[in-house]
């Protein structure tokens, strides 16, 4: 029976194991004591808004990781030159501001962006009291800044201006107010770098035997007071292509003030307020504003003009070159238009298709005119009607003779007028005019007598026409003796009767005469 090892060998291969397990981990413990992996931290920095402040704005960033947030460090560039800013950031405006982390041998470098964006804020000039009572001495009117801080950061500049009353349009700058009377008083705040949002003001200031009443706070707040009035009145006029200005009552009248204009289209939609006064048809939102604040609004309407024209109503012969109504505009005299003609059914309703000008069919038309600037004009449709008649040809003619020679012939006329076409008919006729045979439109050739029926036919544009003349064909045509012939006498052809007149009794009467004359000498 032989011997089992399987217990000692399960023994060596574990205790193999655990020593290379064992050395392993010591090869690992002392690795671990140089591993250091590089992380990379997370920097949050949010998009930021905010008012002017005298602090101004210190950026301030989140991180994952609390050791590195006195690390981090801060770039502020402005958007409008690119031009990098220290902080605190104390001008209003926008900027990037870059948050971020340098890279170390435990950290990754890492940033973040964000926008900042610093608005300036709202300032006032404060005027507690109107009015002031005289001290004989140099006495401005007493003011303040809201809110107060804002001192520091605005300067204000004073105008002064002595008024003979509340009203008065004239005035005389002076440098303080002094004397009993009204002063026109105009402060302007200058060097806010864009930091404030600050009105000027301007209003009536007095110097009286005593002091005035605590204005409220809006009207000590506000850069126009109440007491000062624009009055405008709603406007029509006709559109000429001038710049319409509104007229306006003011008081005080010295007081600088702005009238701005703006389009308002069908729709009810509206442009922006513009000074420059407006020149186009339209309606226009009108206001007066002194110092940006408005004082009075009205309406501003400019009419487009009504044109007038007149279409002479006519009757007219078709040509084929076609026919053009005849307008005329009335007023104004040189406005331009447009012409449009619709065609007249039986039924006198015209159709819904305009036909092309000049009109070349016959017929019945309706004729509109309309303005053809209609951002100037409004659309007027005047319209009449015209007739265009058939046109009524004329043919000339005279009967006429040839001479047989083998060839047709046809017949000269003429057709007025010369665009109308003709055609010819002959028939051949006996010596009573009596039709023999109808020869259709194919002209005679042979002897005979013929008639030529010259015809215009009917169409929508021409009337019905036709002419008949006699043709005649012969084998000789009659001559007549020229001058020289007229001296001879030609015997060939003349009968005994027709001698005996031209040469006998000539002869007998002259023989006659002779025996006269002899026997009344015999006698003697």
């Amino acid at each position: 029976m032989k011997k089992r090892f399987y217990p000692l060998v399960v023994i060596l291969f574990t205790a193999t194991m655990l020593f290379f397990l064992s050395f392993t981990v010591m090869s690992v413990s002392l690795a671990d004591e140089s591993y250091n992996p590089v992380l990379t931290p997370i920097i949050t920095l949010e998009d930021t808004v905010r008012d002017f402040s005298q602090v101004g704005y210190t950026p301030k960033a989140e991180i994952n990781i609390e050791e590195l947030r006195v690390s981090i460090q801060y770039v502020a560039i402005r958007k409008s030159d690119s031009a990098p800013v220290s902080f605190p950031i104390k001008d209003a405006g926008e900027y990037y501001i870059r948050a971020f982390l340098p890279a170390t041998k435990k950290y990754n470098e890492t940033e973040t962006i964000a926008t900042l964006i610093i608005n300036p804020i709202e300032a006032h000039i404060v005027v507690d009291y109107h009015k002031e009572k005289y001290n004989g001495i140099a006495n401005p009117p007493k003011w303040r800044i809201e809110p107060e801080w804002a001192s520091d950061y605005i300067n204000i500049s004073e105008s002064y201006y002595e008024m003979e009353d509340e009203d008065s349009a004239d005035f005389r700058p002076t440098d303080v107010p002094k004397n009993l009377g009204f002063y026109y008083v105009l402060l302007s705040p200058y060097n806010m770098n864009g930091n404030f949002i600050c009105n000027q003001k301007t209003f009536i200031y007095e110097i009286g035997v005593d002091k005035g009443e605590k204005l409220p706070e809006d009207e000590a707040k506000s850069s126009v007071p109440s007491s000062f009035k624009c009055e405008m009145e709603e406007l029509k006029v006709v559109y000429n292509g001038d710049e319409v200005k509104m007229p306006y009552k003011a008081y005080p009248q010295i007081a600088n003030y702005k009238i701005e204009y703006k389009n308002v289209d069908y729709t009810g939609a509206s442009g922006e307020f513009t000074t420059k006064a407006p020149t186009e048809p339209g309606e226009y939102h009108v206001r007066a504003t002194l110092l940006g604040q408005p004082i009075s609004e009205s309406i501003l309407i400019i009419e487009k003009i009504t044109p007038s024209f007149k279409i002479e109503t006519a009757e007219y012969e078709y040509t084929p070159l076609g026919i053009i109504p005849k307008v005329t505009s009335i007023l104004p005299n040189n406005i331009k238009y447009t012409v449009s003609a619709y065609l007249v059914n039986d039924s006198n309703v015209a159709g819904s298709k305009p036909v092309q000008i000049p009109i070349k069919e016959a017929g019945r038309y309706l004729i509109i005119v309309n303005p053809t600037d209609l951002a100037h004009y409004n659309s007027v449709f005047t319209s009449e009607y015209i007739t265009i008649k058939q046109a009524i040809p004329r043919i000339y003619s005279t009967d006429q003779d040839f001479i047989y020679d083998g060839l047709s012939k046809t017949p000269s006329y003429t057709v007025n007028p010369d665009w109308a076409e003709a055609n010819i008919t002959y028939y051949m006729i006996d010596e009573l005019g009596s039709v023999i045979e109808a020869l259709g439109n194919k002209p005679p050739i042979y002897i005979g007598n013929y008639y030529a029926i010259i015809t215009v036919d009917e169409t929508p544009n021409v009337a019905k026409a036709d002419f008949q003349i006699k043709m005649s064909i012969t084998s000789v045509k009659a001559e007549s003796m020229d001058e020289s012939k007229a001296n001879f006498v030609w015997l060939g052809n003349m009968k005994m009767s027709s001698v005996f007149l031209l040469i006998g009794l000539p002869l007998i009467l002259i023989a006659g005469i002779l025996v006269f004359i002899t026997r009344t000498q015999k006698s003697k």
